[in-house]
């Protein structure tokens, strides 16, 4: 006896940029929040039950918003999201997604890594000047500092919680990192700089909440306004829901 079959058809063709984050719901309840880009029309969000499966698809309704290039959880339980190639970043609440605006207009074509500060501010860099820029969401306005760089275009901050500093990583001809100080407006190279030929430079926040330079050349501490060589090893903190659980997709690459 044969069996049926029924052709329902492909879901979901392709996806791309796809970041899973921790979150609750406007409930309290755990819930895991899933960017993902597409094509043809703007990026989505899967607010996911981790207890029960069910999952709802969030849709950005601007078409040129295709690809989530950057997002981050803030401490108020807000993901902020960074698009490709309108430049937008947005917020979601577990309620609604909400347009903030253009980041830096005719200037960030898209954000390459979105922080805090203690303050609770977000900050932004992005492609195509090594651009960066601070958003409060107390005012819903931007502040925008410009370039960082004057000759490399990708901007990886990372918040100072101690200093105020804003450590960007810049890439991608000569691989180094960048002081900013938001007061002053001043910027100064710390750490080792190499090009892609000589090997690697990352910024990571370690469990201690310090931000580390992981280099060929080694491993630094950002201490002030100095890069201190360690000899440790640097531990990243896991991101774990309330419940203390840890997630990951199986099919994840």
């Amino acid at each position: 006896m044969s069996v049926p079959f029924e052709e329902l058809g492909v879901p979901v063709h392709s996806v791309n940029w796809v970041r899973t984050h921790a979150a609750s719901g406007p409930d309290g309840n755990d819930r895991v929040w899933v960017t993902m880009g597409q094509q043809a029309a703007g990026f989505f969000i899967l607010d996911i039950d981790p207890v029960t499966g069910a999952c709802t698809q969030i849709l950005c309704e601007n078409s040129g918003s295709n690809y989530p290039t950057a997002a981050f959880m803030a401490r108020s339980g807000v993901l902020y999201v960074g698009v490709a190639h309108t430049g937008h970043l947005y917020a979601y609440d577990g309620t609604a997604l909400t347009d903030l605006g253009a980041i830096h207009p005719e200037k960030a074509i898209f954000p390459c890594r979105i922080d805090e500060d203690r303050a609770g501010k977000i900050w932004v860099g992005s492609y195509g000047g090594a651009d960066l820029t601070r958003f409060d969401p107390e005012t819903d306005a931007f502040e925008r500092f410009g370039s960082v760089d004057d000759v490399d275009m990708y901007c990886y901050p990372l918040a100072d919680y101690d200093t105020g500093m804003i450590a960007c990583l810049i890439k991608v001809t000569q691989q180094h990192v960048v002081l900013f100080d938001p007061e002053s407006g001043a910027s100064k190279p710390i750490g080792p700089s190499l090009t892609k030929e000589e090997g690697t430079v990352d910024l990571i926040r370690g469990v201690d909440d310090c931000l580390y330079i992981v280099s060929t050349n080694g491993v630094f501490r950002i201490d002030g306004d100095a890069a201190v060589p360690i000899s440790e090893e640097v531990e990243e903190p896991a991101f774990r829901l309330k419940s203390g659980r840890t997630f990951r997709f199986l099919d994840g690459e």
